[in-house]
This record gives C-alpha cells, structure tokens and sequence, in this order.
C-alpha cells in the first residue's frame, strides 16, 4: 500500500521566503516524492512550477499569519478529507483544525522549537494564552511529536508529562547534493565581491536573532569583514541605523538556489541569535564547506566544535568578534570538517527515519 503524506505549513512553495521550517518542508516532501511516497503539501499562495509534489492551498493569499492560516484550514477542511493520509504539522496549533471533522486522523507533529516565547514577546499576553490553549489541543491529540533539539522536548516534557511517552527525537535535513563546496573564487565573482574578508547572516531580520549585537561584534573585528544580510528587507529605518557605520550590504531575500554560491563565496556565516532549535542555515553553510560562529543556542552546540567546524561563543560582541577573525583565518583548513560533521543530516540518512515514524502511526 502507498503511504499517503500530508504535509501542513503555512507556507507558499512557489514565493521565495526565509525561513527553516519552509526549507525543511519543501525539501521533505521532495525526499518522500523520490520514495515513491503520495505526498501532498497543504499550505498557501499558488501552486508551484515543476515539483515532484501534489500542492493544495488553504487560501490564495501568498502571505499570512499562523492564525488566519488555521482560520483557512478549518474552512477548506469543512469540504476536504484527509482521513486516508498521515497528517505531519509543524506547529502543534496547526493541527486544531483537523481535530473538528468527525473522522479520525493520525496525526505527526514537528516541534522546531518552543514557539511561546517568540510570540509573548511579539504578539503579548494575550496572543500567547490562546497560542497555548491551541498548543495544548493538538499535542494531545498528536501521536508523535518529533523535537529537533532537547531543550524544547524538556520544555514541553513539563508542560505536557501525560503525553511525554509520544516524544521523539529528530533531525533537520538537507540536501547534500545541493549544498556542496565550491569553487571560492567563482562563487565571489557571481556576487561581485572582492578579496577583503566577508561573512553572512542569513535569516528573518527578527528582535531574537540579535542583530544589534551581530553589528557591534562587527565593528570590533580585527579582520574588518564586510558583513552581508541576507533573507529581509533593508527598507526599516531602525534596522539601517542598527548597521550605521558597520561594512555591510544588504542582499535581500536569496533564493534557495543560490543559496549555495553565497555560502560558498564567504568565510564564515554567524548566526548571533538568542533563541534557535536546530538552524538551517548552519547545516547548509557547514556542507558547503563554511565555518560557523554562533551562540550556544539549541543544538548549536551538539553541532559546532569550536576550532573544529567553527565556533560556539558565550560571551558578549568582543569575544564574538575575536571567534569571527578566527574564523575568516581558519576559513580553507575547516572546509573537509565543516562538510563531514554533517553528513548525518542530509535526506538519505534523516528521511528513512521519518518513514519509519509515519508506518508507526498506521492502524
């Protein structure tokens, strides 16, 4: 029997967007289409060119917020059954709306960290208390839930011990054949870079990645790099003048493909951030090559080994800035490390795994 597979994010596959969770989605269900899997991407926005995926949007609307998503799918659900296929969200909320039809689902959910503290902070007290009403709901009716880093699965072990036995452990992967090192020297000529020293943060331009204390450990480094963001726009006034007086350029939002040039044509990629599960972006940066310097954030430091594939800083922006020039000067000798300590986490090791936790979950 063919396994069915619904993924469910609030994602829109044909938009290039930042962000870990639509890079691991999107590139989940490629790994389950070339297993011969019916995979099925419930998301938003329209339909993208040339996937080897079935795609459905809950909205049209190629952007939107997690509630007005759920909002969405309790809608179309109301004409749609999925009852045959295994649900996987990545959201324990993004499951609630599944739980109103009368039929039974089985049901998988991805925590990529602990979501409440990024929206009390955002959003207020409010938001956060209905955000944990709806958690609540779908971790109970979830039969496994699947951590991509030990602190959010002790987090929500307190919060939910009824429950803690459906926990699992996972991993994020990637593509290996994607990201791959390259030649330096042609990916700095594709982005019109010089010799001098460069290092990239790529993600969402948000309050937990940290990026006031990313430009004042720029502004100590001995090596003087250009720092380049990648992944938001440069148009807020507040962010411009966090990065006054640093060397930077703003390269907004990269597509996936060409993600790989652009970690190919720096020294190192930072990633400063005060709150993380398991970052993409370092695993991509790492196969291709590129060191990472970081805070022990996660599984950041399960990941990188100071000297070895990077550098896991716990001071402030000076001890930040002295780990980036190590980093920029230790750049060439990493490349065959950085690319080994992640060979664990590409698809062909990672997928397997996951099919194994769908079959589980079948009656």
């Amino acid at each position: 029997m063919t396994l069915q597979v619904t993924l469910v994010a609030g994602i829109n596959p044909s938009v290039t967007r930042s962000g870990g969770i639509r890079t691991y989605v999107l590139g989940l269900c490629r790994y389950l289409a070339s297993t011969g899997t019916d995979v099925t991407l419930l998301g938003i926005g329209s339909s993208p060119e040339s996937q080897p995926f079935k795609f459905i949007a809950a909205t049209s609307e190629s952007q939107t917020t997690s509630l007005v998503f759920q909002h969405s799918l309790r809608k179309f659900l109301r004409d749609h059954d999925f009852s045959d296929a295994i649900i996987h969200a990545q959201r324990p909320d993004d499951l609630v709306p599944f739980l109103a039809n009368e039929n039974d689902i089985r049901s998988v959910v991805t925590i990529h960290g602990d979501p409440l503290p990024g929206i009390r902070s955002r959003h207020g007290r409010i938001a956060s208390l209905i955000y944990r009403k709806l958690e609540r709901k779908g971790v109970c009716a979830a039969e496994r839930l699947l951590f991509v880093d030990p602190q959010s699965r002790e987090v929500f072990s307190r919060r939910y011990p009824a429950v803690a036995s459906r926990f699992m452990d996972t991993a994020v992967g990637i593509d290996l054949n994607v990201f791959r090192p390259s030649d330096p020297e042609r990916a700095r000529r594709d982005w019109d870079l010089n010799r001098r020293p460069y290092v990239l943060f790529a993600g969402r331009f948000e309050s937990e990645k940290n990026l006031g204390f990313l430009a004042r450990a720029i502004s100590l480094c001995e090596t003087r790099p250009t720092l380049l963001l990648a992944g938001g726009k440069s148009g807020d006034a507040a962010l411009r003048q966090v990065f006054d007086g640093v060397a930077h350029r703003f390269l907004g939002i990269v597509s996936h493909d060409r993600m790989n040039s652009l970690f190919s044509a720096v020294d190192a990629t930072v990633l400063p951030s005060m709150r993380e599960a398991m970052p993409t972006v370092c695993l991509e940066s790492l196969a291709c090559g590129v060191p990472v310097v970081a805070t022990p954030v996660g599984r950041i430091p399960e990941l990188i080994k100071s000297g070895t594939n990077g550098f896991v800083v716990e001071g402030g922006p000076s001890a930040f800035a002295q780990a980036i020039d190590l980093a920029i000067h230790s750049s060439g000798s990493m490349r065959q490390t950085c690319r080994e300590s992640v060979r664990r986490f590409g698809w062909d090791t990672v997928g397997p795994a996951l099919v194994q936790v769908y079959r589980e979950v079948i009656p």
